[in-house]
């Protein structure tokens, strides 16, 4: 069955009905092993990328999962996971507790507050 086909028959299935999973995910027997960088940090179906809260908990099936980032369909590291942060922080003009509350996962804040502030002394 081709991927489309698959989007078409299955989207109730998050991740599955995602752009950004169809061309950046890492697919095998056409199914979604590693979603996008959003569905991986939405991980629950029930919530959408418009809104702003504090239990993105970024798990894919159950695993923790970071998402792709480019169609190399490899999962993105935690230093990747920083940058896009920071790039829309800058971007956005968002304040640090913003940037944590929605990118950043849970047990990589302390780290991610850490690595910022080592940046800005620089």
């Amino acid at each position: 069955m081709a991927q489309n086909q698959q989007f078409e028959e299955y989207d109730y299935q998050f991740g599955y009905n995602c752009l950004n999973c169809e061309a950046y995910g890492k697919w095998n027997n056409n199914v979604l092993e590693i979603p996008c960088m959003n569905c991986a940090r939405q991980g629950d179906p029930t919530k959408h990328d418009n809104s702003f809260h504090n239990d993105w908990n970024w798990k894919w099936n159950g695993v923790e999962c970071w998402g792709t980032l480019s169609q190399s369909g490899v999962e993105a590291s935690v230093n990747e996971i920083f940058n896009q942060a920071l790039a829309r922080m800058e971007r956005d003009d968002l304040s640090m507790n913003e940037v944590i509350s929605t990118f950043i996962p849970t047990s990589l804040v302390n780290r991610f507050t850490h690595d910022f502030s080592i940046r800005n002394d620089a």
